[in-house]
C-alpha cells in the first residue's frame, strides 16, 4: 500500500484523503473539528489515526493546504516588525498610494492596513542605480544601529526593502548577514526574494507583510513537517503555494506570503482536473467550508493574478484567481438596524460553533437554519460521531432572528438561506459577468462542506444543447438568480412538471419577484407567506432547462437538445 494523503485545514473542519496509488482510489475521507487555538494538536491526531489504520510505512506523501498565514494576518496574530529602508524612503509604507478605488467619493474610507508604526522604520545609508549599480556603498554601521534599537523595542522580524533591490540584491544580503550577527534569533525578510520587481509601496508592505506572518507560519510549516516524518518515516510533506504549486517547508521558511490562498487554491486545481477528466473547458469553481465561500471563473486554464488584498493590506504574490467572501456553514445570523438580516462575515467557527453543535455556541448560523429546515440530519453529522442538538438550533433562530423579524422560525431559517445566497451571487457576478463572462457558458463545480448545498440555491445544474451554428458547440446554461426552495416532498407546479430535478434535500424552482429580481419563498412550503402574499404575474419566456447534481458530486451534462419554457414572475 503506498498512499498520498491530503490535510485541509480550515477555520471549522479539518478535511482529511487519503488515496491508494496501487489501487488507485480513495480508502479514507475524514473530518475532525479544527483548533485555531493548538493546530499541532489536530495534526497529531490526525497523524495518530492514519498510522494507526495504515502503518507508518504506508505514506508516501502528504500534501497540505491551509489558511495559517491568511488567518494571521486577517486576525492580526503576527508579530512585531521593523522595516529597514534606503535614507530618503522612510515614509513609503505610510503614504501608499492615492488611489482609493470605489471608496473615491469616500470621505471616511479607512486607509491600507499598516503593520508597523513609523517609529519601527529606520533609514540606511546606501543606494543603488536603477540597473543595480552602486551609487553608495552600504554603511553597516547603520544597520547595526537600526538592528540593536528594534531588539530593545521587543522586535521579533526585521524586513528589508531597500531601493532597487530588485536590479541587484548585494546590499540587503550584506544586510541579512549584519542582522544575523547582530541578533541571530530574527526573522529576516528581504524584498529581493519576496516580491523582486518595482513599484516601492507594494513592494515595502508585502515585504513587511512577510516578516510579519514568518515566524508563527514558518513554525507552524516546521511542525507540521516534523511531527508528519516522525509518524511516516518514508514520506514527503508538502505546502500547497497560491500559484497552484506545492514546496517544502524549509523553501517556504522564507517566504511564507506564498502559502496566503494556500487552503483556497487547491479546490481550483481540483477542479481544473476533475473538467479535464470530465472535457469540460470552462468552470466555476465554488468552495465552501465553515467559515467562506472562495469562487474561481476558470475559462479554460486558471487565471492569476499578482496582487492581493487581506484585510486592507495589499500583498503582491504570484496566486490563483479566487474571489472570498465571508459565508459559511458558520457564518452568524444577525437582525440589524432596520431590521436587516445579515449571514457573515463573521462566523462561529469550530469553538464555540453554531448552536446545533452544543458546544456553547448560542448565535444562529446558516448550519443551525439547515437542521431547523430538515436539510441536514437533526440527530447527528459524520456518521454519528458529532450530535447535533436541533432544539438548540430552533431556539437560536427563534430568538435571535425570527422573534426581531416578527416571523415563524421556518421562515426566518428560509430567510438566512436566501440571504446568504444572494451574497455568494453577487460575489459571482463579480467574477463572472463584471468581467465580460457568460456564466451560461460555464458549469458550476460546487465542493466542500456547504459548497453543494448552497449551489441548489444559485445554480440548478447543467443541459448540453449543441448551437445553432456548430454541432459540437456546447452551452452549460446556468441560473444566476436565488431560486425557490422547496420543502422535502413538495411536489412541482403542474406548469413544471418534467422540470424539477432533486437535488438531495430541497428543490429550486426558476421563478422570480418581477419587482426585485430576487426569489420569492414558495408559498406552498410556508402557507402563512401564502396568504399574505398572492402569486405574481406570470409569463412565458424560452430558457434552457437546469438540472442540479447530487450533492458533494460535480455537475454533469444533461443529455437532450431543444428548449423549454419556464414561467418566471
Amino acid at each position: 500500500m503506498k498512499l498520498r494523503v491530503g490535510i485541509d485545514v480550515g477555520g471549522t473542519f479539518t478535511d482529511v484523503t487519503a488515496f491508494d496509488e496501487d489501487q488507485r482510489e480513495l480508502i479514507a475521507v475524514r473530518k475532525y473539528l479544527s483548533d485555531p487555538a493548538q493546530p499541532a494538536a489536530v495534526m497529531e491526531n490526525i497523524t495518530a489515526d492514519l498510522a494507526r489504520d495504515f502503518g507508518p510505512n504506508s505514506v508516501s506523501l502528504v500534501l497540505h493546504g491551509s489558511t495559517a498565514a491568511l488567518n494571521t494576518l486577517l486576525e492580526g496574530k503576527g508579530v512585531r516588525v521593523g522595516l529597514l529602508t534606503t535614507r530618503g524612503f522612510r515614509d513609503v509604507y505610510e503614504i501608499g498610494r492615492q488611489w482609493r478605488g470605489e471608496d473615491v467619493f469616500n470621505i471616511f474610507a479607512p486607509a491600507p492596513k499598516m503593520l508597523l508604526t513609523r517609529d519601527r522604520i529606520f533609514e540606511v545609508r546606501e543606494r543603488l542605480g536603477v540597473q543595480g549599480e552602486v551609487i553608495e556603498p552600504l554603511v553597516a554601521e547603520d544597520v547595526g544601529a537600526a538592528v540593536s534599537k528594534l531588539v530593545a523595542d521587543g522586535v521579533e522580524a526585521v524586513a528589508v526593502c531597500f531601493l532597487f533591490a530588485y536590479a541587484n540584491p548585494i546590499h540587503e544580503k550584506a544586510a541579512a548577514e549584519i542582522i544575523r550577527a547582530t541578533a541571530p534569533d530574527l526573522y529576516v525578510s528581504l524584498s529581493h526574494e519576496v516580491n523582486p520587481e518595482w513599484r516601492e509601496y507594494e513592494r515595502t508592505a508585502s515585504t513587511v507583510a512577510n516578516a510579519y506572518i514568518g515566524p508563527p507560519v514558518s513554525r507552524h510549516l516546521r511542525t507540521l513537517e516534523e511531527l508528519s516524518l516522525r509518524r511516516f518515516p518514508r514520506s514527503r510533506v508538502l505546502m500547497m503555494k497560491s500559484d497552484g504549486g506545492a514546496a517544502s517547508a524549509g523553501m517556504l521558511a522564507c517566504t511564507p506570503i506564498q502559502t496566503v490562498m494556500s487552503g483556497p487554491v487547491a479546490g481550483v486545481i481540483g477542479g481544473r482536473h476533475l473538467g479535464d477528466v470530465k472535457g469540460i473547458d470552462n468552470l466555476i469553481t465554488f468552495d465552501t467550508g465553515g467559515t467562506s465561500s472562495d469562487m474561481a471563473v476558470l475559462p479554460g486554464r486558471p487565471l492569476f493574478k499578482s496582487e492581493v488584498k487581506v484585510a486592507r493590506h495589499p500583498l503582491r504574490t504570484h496566486t490563483v484567481d479566487i474571489e472570498t467572501i465571508g459565508a459559511g456553514g458558520g457564518s452568524i445570523a444577525a437582525v440589524q438596524l432596520g431590521p436587516v438580516l445579515k449571514v457573515g462575515p463573521q462566523s462561529a467557527g469550530a469553538h464555540p460553533g453554531p448552536a446545533c453543535y452544543g458546544r456553547g455556541g448560542c448565535e444562529p448560523t446558516l448550519t443551525d437554519a439547515l437542521v431547523l429546515l430538515g436539510h441536514l440530519n437533526p440527530t447527528a453529522l459524520l456518521e454519528g460521531a458529532m450530535p447535533i442538538a436541533s432544539a438548540k438550533a430552533r431556539v437560536a433562530v427563534a430568538t435571535r432572528v425570527a422573534a426581531p423579524l416578527g416571523m415563524s422560525p421556518t421562515e426566518a431559517a428560509w430567510g438566512i438561506l436566501r440571504v446568504l445566497a444572494t451574497n455568494v451571487m453577487v460575489a459571482m457576478r463579480t467574477i463572472t459577468v463584471e468581467r465580460g463572462y457568460d456564466p451560461r457558458e460555464f458549469t458550476l463545480v460546487p465542493f466542500g462542506g456547504m459548497g453543494p448545498t448552497i449551489a441548489g440555491m444559485i445554480g440548478g445544474g447543467a443541459r448540453h444543447r449543441p448551437d445553432s451554428h456548430s454541432s459540437r458547440s456546447r452551452h452549460f446554461q446556468r441560473t444566476w438568480d436565488a431560486g425557490d426552495r422547496r420543502a422535502p416532498g413538495a411536489q412541482p407546479h403542474p406548469d413544471h412538471a418534467g422540470r424539477w430535478h432533486d437535488a438531495g434535500r430541497g428543490r429550486c424552482d426558476l421563478r422570480r419577484d418581477g419587482d426585485h429580481g430576487l426569489g420569492r419563498l414558495d408559498a406552498r412550503a410556508i402557507p402563512a407567506r401564502a396568504a399574505a402574499h398572492p402569486p405574481p404575474r406570470r409569463h412565458a419566456l424560452s430558457r434552457p432547462v437546469l438540472r442540479s447534481g447530487g450533492a458533494g458530486a460535480a455537475p454533469a451534462r444533461a443529455a437532450g437538445h431543444g428548449r423549454s419554457d419556464h414561467a418566471v414572475s
